[in-house]
């Protein structure tokens, strides 16, 4: 079984020589990759002076507006991360493995290497079923919190005195009128969270069983998102609290890369997705021993008939 220093011992080891392009490779992933950012929109209620009339905001054209920004901002989010974020992520991943696999240093133009013709609309139709799949088992947790909504929504005249607490931004009677409900009812509204908690816990195990799908991908575009999800399951079979060790094991690092401004993380990050790449290769070795895949399916080939490439 791998152990955490060995893969970390591997990845410093591969970066010898070559941290600052890998650096490089790191920087763009995380500007241009899926999860590199969020896209988001936030503010606070709108209030007109008194002397200047009442201007009721939630009935104004300027909330049809900011939700037709939000929907516009959405869908360019989305566009960006099927068509190009997602591209660069695998291309990044492509890198680190390729980087281990040779003693030259490739080129950091590997991680647009996705998009050529013959890769990219296979990848990145691959990449959007794993997302899907993923969105899908993130929906559970809502479950819950969908039933609370349409307990309070059936309570009479309950929605209206919440909207207009929420609309006078009356936060201290909000609270004062929760705990004036029923204990029943408060009771449930409390177990709710807990039970949407819970309900997070399968879709945490389905991202670390998808998680080998971009490395899969870098590998072998042509794979198929269906081979590339089964395998990635098969490969993290067993070994998804060990990967999930293995990220708390960077969380020190990660928060002593916030505190220098959060500039720090990008100096890490390079060690961090060498590590992956290491477990990576690790956990495909595995599957072709148990005979799950083989090399030539991840779209290696032999050295010679006789001499088959190692890993």
């Amino acid at each position: 079984m791998w152990t955490r220093s060995v893969l970390k011992e591997n990845a410093k080891n591969n970066l010898r020589g070559k941290y600052w392009t890998a650096f490089a490779v790191a920087l763009i992933v995380r500007i241009l990759g899926s999860g590199s950012s969020g896209w988001g929109v936030s503010g606070t209620g709108w209030k007109m002076d008194s002397n200047q009339g009442d201007w009721d905001f939630f009935n104004s054209q300027w909330l049809l507006i900011i939700i037709l920004i939000i929907i516009v901002v959405f869908i360019l989010a989305m566009a960006f991360t099927i068509f190009v974020s997602n591209l660069v992520t695998v291309g990044g991943n492509r890198w680190f493995s390729r980087n281990r696999e040779s003693a030259a240093t490739p080129s950091v133009g590997m991680v647009f290497s996705l998009f050529k013709s013959g890769s990219y609309l296979k990848t990145a139709g691959s990449m959007l079923w794993m997302e899907l799949f993923l969105f899908l088992w993130s929906l559970l947790p809502l479950i819950p919190l969908i039933a609370g909504a349409a307990v309070l929504a059936g309570v009479p005249g309950l929605t209206e005195e919440i909207y207009n607490l929420f609309r006078q931004q009356d936060f201290d009677r909000f609270k004062n009128w929760l705990a004036s409900l029923e204990p029943g009812l408060t009771l449930s509204l409390s177990v709710l969270p807990l039970l949407s908690a819970l309900l997070s816990i399968p879709y945490i195990i389905k991202s670390y069983s998808y998680r080998m799908t971009p490395w899969i991908l870098a590998d072998n575009p042509q794979i198929g998102y269906r081979r590339a999800l089964r395998l990635s399951m098969k490969m993290t079979r067993g070994s998804k609290w060990t990967m999930f060790v293995l990220d708390l094991s960077f969380l020190g690092w990660r928060i002593l890369g916030a505190l220098a401004c959060g500039i720090g993380v990008l100096f890490v990050t390079p060690y961090i997705m060498a590590t992956h790449a290491e477990l990576y290769a690790t956990l495909r070795q595995y599957s072709v021993a148990a005979g799950s895949c083989t090399m030539e399916e991840l779209g290696f080939i032999p050295v010679n008939p006789q001499m088959p490439q190692t890993f």
